[in-house]
């Protein structure tokens, strides 16, 4: 097979995120001997970061710009692309017109989470979203899910047979996790005493997070447990002054630290006794992936994808969305019994490691793409 040329595009501007690190796993991870790699995203901090990964990138802003369709493609000529594959909606729309009229052979879209859902969880309609459907019914070849809760999802919004979509899990670079540090160290980096319990959460803090009952549950938590106690908010957000608000009328604010933005996260991930997602709804959650291979007991919501990497009262504890209660109990009941905790923890490991690591991910993707195009692009099969 001739090497084949394609065309990430992702519309994200900032570095940190789900999607934009999904996108820099896979590009990392391609056979450089079949494939070569053009990524495109919007200007902002993705694009230094990128480069600094060896990647070529090319900044077009994708946003209110119309005329970003005919940059994409000049660019699909320039690099003569063979395979478009979108991530995100204003990726995908800008993405799948100009791959239909650059008649470029292969379009491929992942759909990374919940399609056409609200911050709160509920369901977008109108004719932008209807226009969107459209194309994403048409143009693409195939489309990827990432878990089979997005699969089931994807398909049941768009109308679309098994042979249009695929399953390939999110996944994570769980080798960077596999390092040793000074668990005494790290928490002195914020205050956190040595024999002082952590439990922590790690992701943007908006409102499809559910930070506010990560917030609430705490207040309940040091009701039973209130010394040698912190919580750890790593992330940044719009609902960052909100989250802050609530723990001082709370009279919590001693006991939570809000981190922020943190390039060292894989550090951090190895001081925390209890790691709690408490989101409305989710694609497949990479921050519990992550969790999990450094061996963390997980308290997690039972939504969209993530039954699929916690177990319930296997691989951690899955509790019901906008709960406060329940929350601090799951985290109470693994605070109380360390056993149960380190069971979990270890099971969680062992799951991630076999399901959810890179290049098992990679690979799926590869194959998907060959299988494309030894069908649609003859003459480099």
């Amino acid at each position: 097979m001739k090497q084949i040329n394609i065309l990430q595009i992702i519309s994200s501007k900032d570095a940190i995120g789900g999607s934009q690190e999904h996108t820099r796993i896979l590009c990392a991870g391609l056979d450089k001997t079949k494939y070569r790699v053009i990524v495109v995203t919007r200007p902002g901090s993705i694009v230094s970061y990128y480069k600094e990964q060896g990647f070529e990138v090319v900044p077009v802003e994708l946003r209110h710009n119309p005329s970003s369709i005919f940059k994409l493609l000049g660019i699909i000529k320039r690099y003569k692309i063979h395979i478009i594959h979108t991530h995100n909606m204003l990726a995908d729309r800008r993405g799948c017109v100009a791959g239909w009229l650059g008649r470029v052979p292969v379009v491929v879209t992942t759909i990374h989470t919940l399609m056409n859902t609200d911050r709160f969880g509920g369901q977008k309609r109108g004719t932008s979203i209807c226009q969107y459907n459209f194309l994403l019914k048409h143009v693409p070849k195939k489309i990827i899910a990432l878990s089979e809760e997005v699969k089931y999802h994807t398909q049941k919004e768009l109308n679309l047979g098994e042979d249009r979509i695929r399953l390939i899990h999110n996944a994570s670079d769980l080798s960077r996790l596999n390092i040793s540090i000074s668990k005494r160290e790290k928490k002195k980096e914020f205050g956190i005493d040595e024999d002082c319990c952590v439990v922590g959460t790690v992701g943007r803090l908006v409102e499809l997070k559910g930070y506010p009952y990560f917030i609430k549950a705490a207040a309940l938590i040091l009701k039973n447990f209130p010394e040698k106690m912190k919580f750890l908010v790593v992330g940044d957000g719009y609902m960052s002054h909100e989250l802050k608000t609530l723990a001082k009328g709370l009279g919590i604010a001693d006991k939570i630290i809000f981190a922020g933005q943190r390039r060292d996260v894989s550090e951090i991930l190895h001081i925390l006794d209890i790691f709690v997602l408490p989101s409305y709804y989710e694609g497949l959650p990479r921050s519990i992936i992550e969790a999990q291979a450094c061996g963390v007991a997980v308290v997690a919501t039972n939504v969209g994808g993530t039954p699929e990497v916690v177990i319930d009262d296997k691989t951690g504890i899955l509790v019901p969305p906008k709960n406060e209660k329940a929350i601090a109990k799951a985290v109470i009941d693994l605070l109380t019994n360390k056993d149960k905790a380190e069971r979990l923890g270890n099971a969680g490991r062992e799951w991630v490691r076999k399901q959810f690591d890179a290049p098992i991910f990679i690979k799926r993707t590869e194959d998907l793409f060959e299988g494309l195009v030894r069908k649609y692009i003859q003459d480099v099969a």
